[in-house]
């Protein structure tokens, strides 16, 4: 092991080889007791006294054990310098912090056992959590609730500080600009996708992976775990040494459906409604001490220094905060994760590709926006022309939406067929007005000189048909 220092008070009866036979045996990520390096070293030919053995790994710096007996992260976070930011520099709502969590209690998710997993937006200066979502999977869609209930409540972010996640990093929320990134292209390029952040003109930054002290809100989830999960009487623990034993009767009573031990764990919503009363709390009531807290509590401080609220647009909302997809208009209209949406002005722009924008958390309607302009059009209605089973109500249902489509008819500069045709040739005919050819002759009578065959049916008086 090259570097690692030799120390007189320990180790000093050992050669080299002897120190680096220990060290290569003690220092490996399986995490060996010095008991078992005593024994292994044997088979080298190397008889050592057990005490000379502990005393030396004993006195092997603790940086080192943990980078080769806990791996690089474990290093990293507890070794390496890191730099301490200044939290009073920033202004309260100007910048948040998002993170998903998986919380350590067990909920009722119908008839399963679940881990419910909470997303959270911290503000970085005041620690107020402005907005949460409780999600039974971590998805974009638990993110962009949760970022939803920030603009309502505080008003718009300047930055938001996100993981690193493919919950965060989607282009639901980020757009193509995540993937700009990765690219030698640059943030510019034609054709990337705008995100509800650039639409609100937040700007994402991501942490640095697998680095918990850039991230504040990993505060909150030590303080999420230990004044809440703990006192929750479905706490589940987060490994198994944590675990208590109730757990697995908890699984086996909802498995089996015993009404008698089934309550014990708490449906979804009720898990919810806790969770909203200790956010109030945490909010309003817990007082930090954390860099620039000064023991207040995070409102407190939040009223203290907050920076002036911006806001978006009125209703704009509603399409910036929505599940959104490319799709193309058919006859029945446009489908959305497998519910088809109409609007009789579909009939003007069947075949036509735009962007449908859906709502988190309504699928009644979604609103159809033009491409590639992104121009809203009007909004669609879900299951329009599904077949419900009354037969007579589903004929009058659809019977006002067809009267509709029939009444749109696209306006088209069309002539009448006779002024149209009026003055018109053939190409056959414009080709022999430039070659200088004669008129074309009804019959070949006529180009002897003798009577046209029309003339002669007029003077017999014959019926007009085919010649």
């Amino acid at each position: 092991m090259k570097g690692l220092p030799r120390g007189t008070a320990a180790g000093a009866s050992l050669t080299e080889e002897e120190k680096a036979r220990i060290e290569w045996l003690y220092l490996t990520p399986n995490k060996p007791a010095a008991a078992s390096v005593i024994e292994n070293i044997k088979q080298y030919g190397i008889e050592l006294n057990p005490s000379a053995v502990y005393r030396y790994v004993k006195r092997i710096p603790k940086a080192i054990k943990d980078l080769y007996r806990n791996g690089k992260k474990y290093f990293h976070d507890k070794n390496e310098a890191c730099l301490e930011r200044d939290y009073t520099l920033l202004k309260s709502m100007d910048a948040v912090c998002g993170d998903y969590m998986t919380g350590d209690i067990l909920c009722r998710a119908g008839a399963k056992p679940a881990r419910a997993k909470l997303c959270a937006f911290t503000d970085m200066r005041s620690r107020v959590i402005a907005g949460w979502s409780l999600q039974l999977t971590a998805n974009s869609v638990g993110v962009a609730r949760a970022l939803r209930m920030r603009v309502r409540e505080y008003g718009t972010p300047k930055a938001v500080y996100a993981d690193n996640g493919k919950e965060f990093k989607n282009c639901r929320l980020c757009g193509g600009t995540w993937k700009a990134a990765y690219t030698k292209t640059g943030p510019k390029t034609p054709g990337l996708e705008a995100g509800i952040l650039h639409e609100c003109g937040i700007a994402v930054h991501f942490t640095a992976p697998y680095c918990g002290q850039s991230k504040p809100v990993e505060r909150f989830r030590r303080t999420f775990h230990e004044k809440f999960d703990k006192f929750c009487p479905s706490y589940a623990g987060s490994n198994t040494s944590g675990r208590p034993e109730e757990t697995r009767e908890y699984r086996s009573a909802i498995s089996r459906m015993k009404d008698g031990d089934i309550v014990k764990i708490p449906a979804f919503k009720d898990l919810e409604k806790s969770i909203a009363g200790f956010m109030y709390w945490y909010n309003t009531g817990h007082h930090h001490s954390g860099s620039g807290m000064g023991g207040k509590t995070p409102m407190e401080v939040m009223k203290e220094n907050a920076a002036p609220r911006r806001e978006i647009p009125a209703g704009y909302g509603r399409y910036v905060f929505t599940e959104r997809g490319i799709k193309t208009v058919q006859r029945d209209g446009v489908n959305l994760d497998g519910i088809w949406y109409y609007n009789p002005k579909f009939i003007a722009i069947t075949g036509q590709k735009v962007q449908v924008r859906r709502s988190i958390g309504s699928i009644d309607t979604v609103s159809i926006f033009s491409l590639p302009d992104v121009v809203y059009l009007y909004d669609a209605e879900g299951n329009l022309l599904k077949e419900t089973g009354a037969a007579a109500e589903d004929i009058r249902r659809v019977k006002k939406p067809r009267r509709e489509a029939a009444a749109i008819k696209p306006e088209y500069n069309k002539k009448k067929a006779g002024s149209g045709r009026r003055g018109f040739k053939t190409p056959a005919e414009l080709l022999a007005e430039r070659a200088g050819m004669p008129p074309v002759i009804e019959d070949a009578r006529e180009a002897a000189g003798g009577e046209p065959l029309a003339a002669i049916k007029r003077r017999l008086r014959l019926p007009a048909g085919p010649d």
